[in-house]
């Protein structure tokens, strides 16, 4: 069993509440004096009007995909009306692309753009988080 090195009280935060009871269900099997969780997460704490200092934001897969779809579209139209007719079937292809998406309910896009450095984040993995904090007590 792994102990924490802390009797102070833990509050899980996350962006709306459901990694957070992940995490606490986790954590359940640990002896913690106080486990709270922030019900509904940092956007409900922000929708209540509590104060909230963010870092830096980056875009959401969701924006990106959008973004980067509008953009060929926008581009592979517009080039194709005024520099070269062919540019066109990029419009054609990624509006295939996101009719595709919508049927199955997949975005080989954000796929994509996961694999990027810009969105290759911190992961937090609880056990081994719990496992690191045990080690170093």
């Amino acid at each position: 069993m792994v102990e924490l090195a802390s009797n102070a009280p833990l509050l899980l935060i996350c962006q709306s509440g459901t990694r957070a009871r992940k995490a606490a269900e986790v954590l359940q099997t640990v002896p913690v004096s106080s486990l709270s969780l922030l019900d509904g997460g940092i956007v409900a704490w922000e929708k209540a009007g509590k104060p909230c200092q963010r870092g830096v934001q980056k875009w959401s897969m969701e924006r990106q995909a959008r973004g980067v779809a509008g953009t060929l579209v926008l581009l592979g139209a517009l080039g194709g009306l005024f520099a070269w007719k062919p540019l066109v079937w990029i419009a054609a292809l990624v509006g295939g692309g996101l009719t595709y998406s919508a049927i199955s309910n997949t975005c080989g896009m954000a796929l994509l753009l996961s694999k990027l450095p810009y969105n290759q984040g911190a992961v937090c993995d609880v056990r081994q988080t719990l496992k690191n904090i045990a080690d170093a007590a």
